[in-house]
């Protein structure tokens, strides 16, 4: 037997479920901090990671063009950062300084990964990509 459920209700179901935390550094030397689940390896050589963000998003801002980003997986007691980054807007305040997300810095772009973190990578925008009310960021 099916029962019809919301497109949306099943995507939760689809999506990765691993919290991951998207530094970005804008041309302009801006930083900010989101929240991002659709994050995925896309291929090995070059070495490539895809990030679904909404063109609403201030991180997408900073990445338009040629930005650099880094992907932190934080760990499971870095929950309260992860939801604080995902809670409140970069345009609106400096996540690091108020939300007290210490970063040390990356080896190969500007974006600094978070301290503390279970793995960092560091990417620069390689191709932006349209996908529906989001765009595939290829770092």
């Amino acid at each position: 037997m099916y029962v019809e459920v919301e497109e949306r209700r099943v995507y939760r179901l689809l999506h990765p479920k691993t919290a991951t935390i998207i530094v970005a550094k804008g041309r302009t030397g801006r930083l900010n901090a989101m929240a991002a689940s659709w994050v995925m390896p896309t291929s090995v050589d070059p070495p490539l990671v895809v990030a679904a963000i909404s063109p609403k998003r201030y991180t997408f801002e900073l990445l338009s063009g040629d930005g650099e980003f880094t992907v932190n997986i934080p760990s499971v007691d870095m929950k309260d950062i992860v939801e604080f980054v995902g809670r409140e807007s970069g345009r609106d305040i400096d996540k690091f300084s108020s939300g007290r997300i210490e970063t040390m810095p990356a080896v190969k772009v500007g974006a600094p990964c978070i301290s503390g973190v279970l793995a960092c990578m560091e990417a620069r925008v390689w191709a932006i990509y349209p996908a529906g009310d989001h765009k595939l960021v290829v770092g």
